[in-house]
Order: C-alpha cells, then structure tokens, then sequence
C-alpha cells in the first residue's frame, strides 16, 4: 500500500472518529427536542425499562446519536461511538480495496462536511454492509479474495452494529432487519450456510449483549420493538409537515438514476443480481420517508444520504455512469442544502476543522481527567433552573407537554409517563398508555402542567385521553408563570375514570359538515374517528396522507381552526369548553362557569386536498367530562376584582384618551352589524392600552375598567399594567411601553346587557374616555 493510499485511510478513519464518537459531547439544553435528548438519557440513569416505562423513537443508546453529555450514559455514547467508528472503517476499507485512494477523500470529505447530519450515516451503514457482501462473498465460481474463515469473520463485524443500531433509533430495525434477511437470502440460495448463520447469530447476539450492558431486563427487548411499531406507524399522520414541493421530486429522480446505473453496471448474477438493488432502493425509500414526512430541515437526510450512496456506488464500481449517477446527486444535495444552510466549499472545510479541533479539544479534557464535563454539565443544569425556577412539590413528579429539561434541572423525582412528550402520544395506543399510567401505582404525586401544542394542534389532543383523569385525580396548588402545579388528591381506580363512561350521545358525521355538541352535557369529551381509506393507507406507507384540519364554532360566533392529528381522535379529547391557554385548564377546576365565552357550539372535520385519502363519513361519541371537587380558581389564576372609588372625584369627560381595548374575551371588538356580540356567565377577560399623550408617553396615574348597567350603575376593576414593547416601537417613545394593561374578573354576580367602556386617574380626578362603548351581555352564572 503507498503512502498517499495509506494517508488517505488514515485521514478517512479520523474523520469518522470526529463525527462518531461524541469526544466534546452537547450539555442539557431547554426547549422541545433538548428536553427529549436529556429525558432518553435520564430514562437509562434512572434504570427506567425501555418499551414498558419509557415508550419513544429512541433506545438506551439514543445518546450515540443525540451526542449529549449525561454521567450516567457517557460510557455506553462512547462506547457506541467507537464500536460505529470500527465498524464503518472495516466496511469503507473492505470497499476501498484496489480502488484508488480519492473515492475514499470524497467520503471523507462528505462525513467531515455533513457533521450536522448523523441519521443519514446510520441509513448508509446497512447498504454499505450490502456492497462489502457483494465484494466479499462472489459466486463460487469466483475467486474469493480472502480466506473463508477471514470472510466470516470480517462479516461478523460488519454485522454486528445491525444490533446496536435499534438500540440507538427504534425505527433503525426496519432498515437493519430487512437488509439482515435479503443477505441471508442471498447467502441460502448460494448454499453459503456458514455466513447466513452469522448474519443472523451475530446481530442477535450483540443485541442482547448491548441491550443488558445498558441495564435492560432481557425480557423487556421483545415489548421494546413491539411497542416501537405504534410509534413508527403513527408517526407519517402525526408529524408530517409540508415543504418545498419540488425538493422530494429531485431527490426521486436522483435515486432513480442511481438504481439504473446500480442495475447497468453490476456484474453481479444470480441471487446477488436482484439482493443488492432491493437494498439500495429500501435504503433510498426510508431517507425519503425520513426527510420528506416532517419536510422541514430533515429535507438535508435526504439529499446528504443520496450523495453517500453515490461515493459508495462508485468505490464499488468505478464507471463513467457511475460519476454520473454521483454528479446527480451532488447536484441534489447542494439544491436541498442551499434551501437550508447554504454550504459551500468555505463552510465545509470549516466544518471539518471544527470537527477535528472540537475532537481534539475533548480528547484533552477526557485525558486530564478533570471532571471538566460533569462540571458543565452541572453548570447546564443550573443555568436551567435559574432561568425558570420551578416549584419542586412533593413526591415523584411528571411535566405536560414537554420541557423535561425543567422538571430535571429542578432535581424533581422525575417520573415519567410512558410517552413522555405529549405530542408524541399520537396514537390511541400510546395515548391509552400514559392514561393508564396516571391509574397505576406509579403515577406521579405531582405534575407541572402546560398548554403548549405543536404544529397548530387541537390544544386538547395532546394527552387529551388524560385530561379526565387529571381533572379527577389531581388539585391545582399554584399558577404561576404560565405553568400550573397539580397535586394528586385522591387515588382512583380505573372504573372510576371520569371519561370512562358509555357514550352519551353517537353520531354518524361527514367530512366538512358541522357536529353539532350536546348543550345537556356541560364540560365535553368526545372520541372521533375518522378512518383512513384504502388510498389513504397506501399513501401514508408511502409517502403521507393530506393533512386533517378541525374547526370550532363557539357560542358567540367565533371560530377557530386547528391540526387534527387522526390518532388522538378514537383516544378522545375535551371538545367544549375551547382549551387554548394553560390558565383556561386551571379556569375548569373551578367548574365550566368560568369558560363560558369557550363553550363550542359545533366542531368540523375537514381533509386538505385530496381529501380522497379519508373516509366521508366518521363516528363521534360524546361523554360527559365529570369534574372533580370545585376548588376557588379566583385565586389560583389570580383574578382581577372589583375597585372601590369612594372618595375619589370625578372631573370633566376627557376630550378624548389615546388608545385601545384590543380585546374582549380574546376577541378584538368590531363596528357594525356584523360585529361579535360579547357574553359570558362567570368571566370576562380584557385587554389593551392606555395614554393621554402618545408623543410624551404621558400615562395616566392608573387604567379602570367600567361596566355600566342599564339603569346607569357603574362596577369598576383595575386592571394590571403589562409591558407592550411594540407599543414602544410603534410609537418611537419609549416610555409607551408601559401603557398595556390586561385583567380577567368574575363577573357572575351582574345580569343583563352592559356597556364596558375605559375611564382612568389623573391627579386625583376621575375622567371618562368617551370613545368606548362596547356592549356585552352578562348572565350571571347561569
């Protein structure tokens, strides 16, 4: 081997080293996708069991992958890490034999560029195990290039990562199990017993070895996978988004002409003839099924997993078609990329020298010994928790809908639901999963709660099935900052779940029709069903069905429009009253009163074109959602109440006030015949601005809120100020920015129409705003 061959190796295994073993992993982080990475490894430290107590797309080695810092799971990322490290090396050079060394620098400069990018690498290993079969075993007509015992012994590496690879991503078995059973196929037809056993003893047996270094029961794998086929199935219908519309067509025609110049330049016969194609289209569908479903920045998977298959193409067999096919997908690549990053020459070598120096810097620390990444993470941790200092209450704890990474840099007993992000729950499976778990014994003494929907979701369908029992079974303690603190106050059995009951009411309901809702029932919960047709099925296994939309129409006439993900449907979801905000969950523990401005008068179901992916018709049950024991919500959300002016003078009506009541009950008020009438029985919510002098910021000494009856009865509330920065960009002064108010008040104690109108203080003299004269109709309670 000359020396510029060998440096090319070389350079090749060190750049895989960089981009595979995590030397200078990621700290905790906030937000959706930080708190997932950080609960997967917190799940393993924890000894949670993978499949029973912790239901996700990721295994115990999700932390390969993910490339984050936990004490607990650092042995096994790296460990991980080397054993892929190992692995591609052998395959590349298993590849590289007798080819010229600058296929291998375009790989290497590939997986140096594309650090951003690791599923695309774990998609490519199984093919690239395919080609090393193709180069290994020829027909026994064939030469072997090496000795059998070497052969299989080089096949059992190879294999080996087909049973690490589902421990890190569960999806991974598909493409790892699928690709297992074509070479061992191929290896039977061919009478080649020795090397099918491998293909099958050795991922097995790595599989169970890594599963049990990782502290799993071993009776727990076979449940593992069992319940990753909810997650994978339900994911197209859940999470799919839509993107740039050409970008999916590029890549299928860059993968078609790589199958054709696979198919034209092979020299391989017989079994192997067909074997290696059917592994290079199975590998091209899931990089598509993995950047197109969700088509947001998972698009690169697709157009970085297209580039590697040509650069391995070409090692295998270096033909002018095959530079073609490698043309074409570097042309791919860089039209998805520019989408999204834009990379170029200069960023790529930049990439690559971040990702040699970050190694080499991790190296160092890992070396000294210093304790330097517990140190940062504990530093994470504690960033966290100043930042958002959460009530720790008592007892083990879970969080809704997310933001693990809160609840944990509290040093919360974190004990999760199955699912334990709540979009994630988006079959009716996996929604029954985490209902059941609130009626288990390890159901949390507490739960930090948010409203906090993905994608323009039904803010009920996320964990909509537990809603019931979360009203049932837990109080509310505090509300503070958008987040509302539960408490378990009663234990439950599973026939006394308040949603469990046979349905009340049973409708047959069409696509685009309105569903009118039961007014006897009170708080709603209802089960949709909407079935997916025969095309529908084969467009989500191939691609994604059209997207399912759910409108509502309230009591006053408004309407909302939301995402309805088909899977939380049958689990069921409080239809009425309208939940939008987590102080309007908190608002239900007082009884429905308090939202009657949400009460849904009708729902529809809709299909986005082409609506013949869904069945017309669908089934609705409605129940009714028993609550628990009112508790005084006044205090808990922190109701406005009602002013006393005694004392204070009125003066003259101002000759007019610079601003705005924004909005009424979450409606902006209108003129005209065509504007919302405004109602409530129990609660009236406002918000908007106020100043005498827009040019100097002049604000008055305080904002008040007037509701006059028909007999002239004047009630006042004193709404809080809150901070408008537009405000203060609109009108270039700063000091507008203090001009915002907002208050929510109990008005049940007042009947009959009123006028609400805004009146304000100013050295010690009461004025009026003539301009402000909103009707509304209040009931009283009722």
């Amino acid at each position: 081997m000359s020396t510029a061959s060998l440096a090319t190796r070389l350079l090749l295994v060190l750049m895989l080293a960089c981009v595979l073993i995590p030397f200078s992993p990621g700290m905790p982080g906030e937000g959706l996708d930080p708190s997932w990475v950080l609960a997967i490894n917190q799940a393993v430290a924890q000894g949670l069991v993978f499949g029973r107590e912790v239901i996700f797309s990721y295994g115990p080695f999700g932390s390969v992958l993910t490339r984050n810092y936990h004490p607990s799971t650092d042995a096994l990322m790296v460990f991980g890490g080397l054993h892929l490290v190992l692995a591609f090396s052998v395959a590349l050079m298993v590849l590289s034999v007798g080819r010229l060394g600058v296929g291998l620098v375009g790989v290497a400069f590939a997986v140096g560029a594309m650090t951003y990018l690791r599923d695309a690498l774990l998609f490519w290993y199984p093919l690239l195990v395919a080609l090393c079969c193709d180069r290994l075993f020829r027909a026994p007509s064939e030469p072997p290039r090496t000795g059998e015992v070497s052969r299989l012994w080089l096949l059992a590496l190879l294999c080996s990562p087909f049973g690490l690879l589902p421990l890190i991503k569960g999806s991974m078995l598909v493409s790892c199990g699928v690709v297992a059973g074509l070479l061992l196929l191929q290896f039977a037809l061919e009478r080649r017993w020795q090397a099918a056993c491998v293909v099958v003893t050795v991922p097995l047996a790595w599989m169970l070895a890594c599963w049990t270094v990782a502290g799993q029961p071993l009776d727990a794998l076979p449940t593992y996978f069992r319940m990753m086929l909810p997650v994978i199935a339900g994911y197209t219908a859940a999470m799919s988004s839509d993107g740039v519309p050409w970008e999916p067509i590029a890549y299928l025609a860059g993968a078609c002409w790589l199958l054709a110049v696979l198919w034209l330049d092979s020299d391989a016969r017989g079994p192997r003839r067909f074997v290696l194609p059917a592994v290079f289209a199975l590998s091209l569908f899931l990089a598509f099924k993995a950047a197109f479903v969700r088509h947001d920045g998972h698009a690169l998977i697709a157009g970085s997993f297209l580039l590697l298959s040509a650069l391995s193409l070409n090692l295998q067999w270096p033909s002018r078609r095959a530079v073609s096919a490698l043309v074409v997908a570097t042309g791919v690549w860089a039209l998805i990329d520019d989408q999204y990053l834009g990379t170029g020459p200069v960023s790529s070598a930049r990439s690559i020298q971040e990702a040699m120096v970050s190694a080499w810097s991790g190296v160092e620390r890992r070396v000294a010994g210093d304790g330097g990444l517990q140190a940062d993470f504990d530093a994470s941790l504690a960033g966290i928790r100043e930042g958002h200092r959460l009530r720790v209450l008592d007892g083990r704890a879970d969080i809704y809908s997310f933001n693990q990474s809160h609840l944990l840099a509290a040093g919360a007993r974190w004990s999760p639901r199955p699912v334990f992000q709540s979009y994630s729950a988006y079959t009716p499976e996996l929604a029954e999963k985490n209902r059941r778990h609130l009626l288990s014994d390890a159901a949390p003494e507490s739960i930090v709660f948010r409203v906090e929907p993905i994608d323009g979701r039904v803010p009920a369908s996320e964990d909509g099935a537990s809603w019931p029992l979360l009203m049932s079974a837990y109080r509310p303690v505090a509300l503070e900052n958008d987040t509302l603190y539960l408490a378990r106050r009663t234990r439950v059995s599973s026939h006394s779940d308040a949603a469990g009951h046979p349905a009340d009411a049973q409708v047959v309901a069409s696509l685009g029709e309105p569903v009118v809702i039961p007014r006897n029932l009170g708080p709603v919960f209802a089960r949709i069903d909407v079935r997916p047709t025969l095309l529908g099925r084969l467009a989500g296994l191939l691609y994604k069905p059209s997207e399912l939309r759910m409108g509502v129409r309230l009591d006053d006439g408004r309407t909302r429009s939301f995402r309805f993900v088909v899977g939380s449907g049958p689990a069921g979801l409080v239809v009425s009253p309208l939940i939008e905000s987590t102080a309007e969950f908190a608002l239900l523990y007082g009884g429905h009163a308090y939202l009657s401005a949400k009460r849904v008068e009708s729902f529809w179901v809709t299909a986005e074109r082409p609506a013949r992916f869904w069945s017309s018709r669908y089934t609705v049950s409605f129940e009714r959602l028993v609550l628990g024991e009112p508790v005084d919500v006044g205090r808990l959300v922190g109701l406005d109440t009602f002013a006393s002016l005694d004392g204070v003078p009125w003066g003259a009506v101002a000759p007019g006030c610079d601003g705005n009541i924004d909005a009424v009950n979450g409606v902006a008020p209108g003129v005209g015949a065509g504007a919302p009438a405004f109602g409530s029985d129990s609660l009236l919510s406002v918000s908007g601005w106020l100043a005498l002098s827009t040019k100097t910021a002049d604000l008055p000494d305080r904002v008040l809120l007037v509701l006059t009856d028909p007999a002239g009865a004047r009630a006042f509330v004193e709404p809080r100020r809150t901070r408008r920065l537009d405000l203060g960009e609109h009108f270039a002064v700063g000091g507008m920015a203090d001009a915002g108010f907002e208050a929510a008040f109990d008005v049940s104690g007042l009947r009959g129409r009123h006028l609400l109108a805004l009146a304000y203080e100013k050295g010690g003299t009461l004025h009026m705003c003539p301009q402000f004269a909103i009707p509304v109709t209040l009931r009283g309670g009722v």
